[in-house]
């Protein structure tokens, strides 16, 4: 792979030599984002207030000359303090001054000097066919270096935005976390100068990754990059790395570390000859422009070892490095952190360590806000269990009370039909509401289960009376699902279609494009109801008005979706979409949707 992005670093070059500004242009673009300036009147006014760059070339002609080093560094300083200046020097600026430039240089704490020398090769004076990309003793390409040196140390460190994100995620209320997960994406993009940034959640029933929260630098790209759900084979790096909870970066080189002490001990190491015509005295304690060699044999190797996945990836996003991160929490894998862009750069081990942090951060809020959201579920079923105890029971028991009475006044025995239906159908109430106390919305082990199978037993464990079933045998579809659920789910619809329909109803299962739909030819549900119908408790006479919740609830159980319609002959027709959706998991998002628009 090459380079092919457009970095956002910004470099203003300030010089007053016009060939020299145009050889820096050439040479800095198109890789950085460059701006130039002439010389100024006074060191504010090579940045515009507005200005947003970050790094600043001050030449030795851009201001008064070595009189007003200092004033200027002082200047830029207290105008910019976070902004790093590599000043680039000529010889003849500063005959018989170096050491005045050297100490003014190390008491604004500037170190990154690039020095150039008039009277050999001039910086301006493009020499025809001379080969400048691989001349190190060419002044523009060890600038170029040098600012090359400054964006990676730029991008090696994203302690402070990890440490602002912590804490705007931590006090972040639950309805808030998503706003707060997407900036954290975007600060940390852009303190990475990344092209994107986004969290998939890891779907351990379909064994796939699902973008939940994303930025992109450039919202143009989403269009033809439309995050979409992966599976774990077609994701970058799960087979060699995430699901062993190790980073996978692309390219797999580190580059320099980022910590101060790693920075002065290349520093040292490297090759600090600047040419053996520079003959002037550098003082004692002062490093000067030391070449740093970056790239190697390593480097060119790495392309070769990447995998198949990782670079079908990489390409159908025009991607040239990738960091993803595992998200665990528990010692499960919940998700994957990923941050990418489109020009090829090292992944410090100081920035790869510090994403799995902001990982980490995620993942431990995401599952924070979902099992709050879990405890807020189980205290409404509980008071939901609580309202059909004292409310719909109490009706059976009233009418039981009521007959016994009536037995002992009137001495008739026919009352005695109403204490026995009241009975069965508090002994329906219970068995339901064991049910759903019982197995709630789990689900257990998934297989693959053939539907036709599954409908015929369900059929035959309901007392069906008058009804009839139908069915295209060899047309259902084979789904995963959990088997004695699914028939639970079943038992419940075809006894919902036989008991709101005295019996006499006809009962069909068909196959549709996202799973599968249980329809009768009865009386139907009136559209202004449908929205109500799984709320437990909820019954227009002859059920319990618990079995349409347990079917929600079993559907949601397996990250399904329910939606109640109308079907062709006027009945009721329950869709079952058994392809989950893009947009939501079961374990984050386990309302099932009920679609209230009348089908006709």
């Amino acid at each position: 792979m090459t380079e092919t992005g457009r970095r956002s670093f910004h470099v203003r070059y300030a010089g007053a030599d016009d060939a020299v500004r145009e050889r820096v242009r050439e040479t800095l673009e198109p890789t950085y984002r460059v701006t130039t300036v002439s010389e100024a009147d006074s060191p504010r006014e090579l940045l515009d207030a507005d200005a947003d760059v970050d790094c600043l070339v001050l030449a030795s002609d851009a201001t008064d000359g070595t009189t007003t080093l200092t004033d200027s560094l002082e200047a830029l300083g207290a105008t910019r303090p976070d902004l790093p200046i590599v000043p680039f020097v000529s010889v003849a600026d500063i005959d018989g001054t170096c050491r005045e430039w050297a100490e003014a240089l190390l008491e604004a704490a500037v170190s990154d000097v690039v020095y150039r020398d008039v009277d050999a090769d001039d910086a301006g004076d493009a020499e025809p066919g001379h080969d400048y990309e691989h001349d190190h003793h060419d002044p523009v390409r060890r600038l170029r270096n040098r600012i090359d040196d400054r964006y990676e140390q730029s991008v090696a460190d994203a302690g402070e935005t990890v440490l602002e994100i912590a804490r705007s995620l931590m006090g972040a209320a639950p309805d808030e976390v998503d706003i707060e997960i997407e900036w954290g994406l975007e600060s940390v993009g852009k303190r990475l100068d990344a092209d994107r940034a986004l969290v998939f959640d890891y779907e351990r029933e379909t064994d796939r990754f699902v973008p939940t929260h994303t930025w992109f630098a450039r919202p143009e790209s989403i269009g033809e990059n439309e995050p979409e759900p992966l599976p774990t084979a077609s994701f970058p790096g799960y087979r060699d790395a995430i699901r062993a909870f190790d980073v996978h970066a692309i390219p797999a080189e580190t580059g320099p570390d980022s910590s101060p002490e790693a920075t002065l001990e290349s520093s040292l190491a490297a090759d600090a000859e600047v040419g053996s015509d520079d003959d002037f005295e550098i003082p004692e304690g002062f490093i000067g422009d030391i070449e740093t060699m970056s790239g190697g044999e390593g480097a060119a190797d790495a392309d070769s070892a990447l995998d198949s996945t990782s670079r079908v990836y990489l390409e159908e996003r025009d991607l040239e490095a990738l960091l993803a991160i595992p998200i665990v929490v528990d010692w499960e894998l919940t998700g994957v952190l990923v941050v990418a862009g489109r020009h090829r750069r090292p992944w410090p081990t100081t920035v790869r360590r510090q994403l799995r942090t902001l990982g980490e951060l995620i993942g431990h809020r995401l599952e924070r806000r979902r099992r709050r959201r879990e405890l807020v579920r189980q205290n409404d079923r509980l008071e939901q269990f609580a309202s059909v105890v004292s409310h719909d029971l109490r009706n059976p028991l009233n009418v039981i009370s009521g007959s016994a009475q009536l037995v002992a006044e009137t001495g008739d025995d026919d009352y005695l039909e109403d204490v026995i239906e009241a009975t069965e159908r508090m002994e329906d109430m219970i068995e339901d509401l064991l049910t759903l106390a019982r197995d709630g919305d789990s689900v257990g082990q998934t297989q693959s289960v053939a539907l036709e199978a599954v409908v015929q037993a369900a059929w035959n464990d309901v007392a069906t009376e008058d009804a009839t079933l139908e069915f295209d045998a060899g047309e259902l579809p084979t789904i995963d699902a959990d088997r004695g659920r699914l028939r639970q789910a079943l038992e419940n619809l075809i006894r919902n279609a036989i008991e709101h329909n005295d019996g006499e109803v006809c009962i069909r299962v068909e196959a549709t494009d996202d799973g599968f739909a249980v329809a009768d030819d009865g009386v139907g549900i009136p559209p202004d109801r449908r929205d109500r119908i799984f709320e437990e408790g909820y019954t227009e006479g002859g059920g319990t008005g618990l079995g349409l919740s347990i079917v929600e609830t079993i559907v949601s159980a397996h990250g399904w979706s329910v939606a109640a319609r109308e079907s062709e002959h006027g009945g009721a027709r329950f869709e079952i979409a058994t392809e989950p959706s893009s947009s939501a998991s079961p374990s984050d998002n386990p309302q099932t949707r009920v679609d209230t628009d009348e089908r006709h």
